[in-house]
């Protein structure tokens, strides 16, 4: 079955591709093998190159988190689970259904960081009463601020990326010490 979907993946990456609107990743994508309709910001990955990528990616590693009884490892077939992400609205006591805040932000990743059957620190909540130019930093910031747990990155654009590791930098202090106990990670959704 695990054979299927990754098959089924390399035909979708190649025939289907991806929408990527960031110029200078669709020219490293460009310049690695993919077929880049640079008008379009459309991305197609050869099966060679998507192989390629998953050779050199490391067969397990440990996602840091501010303490050694949060750190997660990766790979060897171990499950760790996470939180949902990027939730818009929230459910009040009183039923009300409303917009995310940044108190809610702060709210649910101290939940998240008190669990024990949540591994990552993630930040669950979007939160709609700050600017969409800075909601990403707000976020990260919660994760590190309220969860000793490792977390994720926010990655849709190269500013939200680029912020993200330096808000990363500053908890874990400084790039060196990010490097030695890496706490950040991001996935990039094409959908």
């Amino acid at each position: 079955e695990v054979i299927r979907i990754h098959e089924a993946s390399l035909d979708i990456l190649e025939h289907v591709g991806v929408i990527i609107p960031e110029p200078r990743f669709l020219e490293h994508l460009e310049a690695a093998g993919a077929t880049v309709d640079f008008k379009k910001q459309h991305v197609f990955f050869p099966p060679w190159l998507v192989d390629e990528c998953i050779k050199k990616a490391p067969k397990h590693f440990t996602w840091h988190g501010r303490t050694d009884d949060t750190n997660m490892f990766m790979g060897d077939n171990v499950v760790n689970h996470g939180p949902a992400s990027s939730i818009l609205r929230v459910v009040d006591m009183d039923d009300t259904i409303r917009l995310a805040t940044v108190n809610d932000t702060e709210r649910f990743t101290r939940l998240v960081g008190a669990s024990p059957n949540l591994k990552e620190g993630y930040c669950v909540v979007h939160p709609s009463d700050v600017p969409d130019e800075v909601h990403h930093a707000y976020m990260v910031f919660s994760m590190f601020r309220n969860s000793p747990k490792p977390f994720r990155g926010r990655a849709f654009g190269q500013k939200e990326a680029l912020d993200s590791i330096r808000l990363a930098e500053i908890a874990a202090g400084g790039e060196k010490e990010l490097k030695k106990r890496p706490s950040l990670i991001t996935n990039c959704c094409p959908i």
